[in-house]
């Protein structure tokens, strides 16, 4: 799969389910609901990720200009952000999933920090000459 001349890497998981990469650089984020550590349902045990990092959740709204979508992300932990606060998101993908009569999407990231501010359109220290 190509976008733009560049390969996606298509990855599966443990269980042969396959994530598909996200193209994020036309989006913004904020967050809509603060990360918290997911816990397992049955046994309440914080889970974990194949690679033995805390798995934590940030509700994110996510924005192209012209509307808006609330998400669920998955990310390695701990995180903290603030609600509100605008996000840049890394590494994001998505799975299918199904169980039984239910199915759905679940987004993961690699990371998702405080987006740095803009660079203002004038120079402090610039000027002519």
């Amino acid at each position: 799969m190509t976008e733009g001349g560049q390969a996606w890497p298509l990855t599966t998981e443990g269980d042969g389910d396959m994530r598909f990469p996200v193209d994020v650089s036309a989006l913004t984020f904020r967050v809509a609901v603060p990360p918290r550590e997911v816990l397992d349902f049955e046994s309440g045990k914080p889970k974990t990720r194949a690679d033995g990092t805390a798995q934590w959740r940030v509700g994110l709204m996510a924005m192209d200009g012209s509307e808006a979508e609330l998400i669920r992300v998955n990310v390695p932990g701990p995180v903290t952000l603030a609600a509100d606060e605008s996000v840049s998101v890394v590494g994001m993908s998505c799975l299918h999933w199904s169980m039984g009569d239910r199915s759905g999407m679940s987004f993961s990231a690699d990371r998702i920090a405080a987006a740095k501010p803009a660079a203002s359109s004038g120079s402090a220290s610039g000027g002519a000459k």
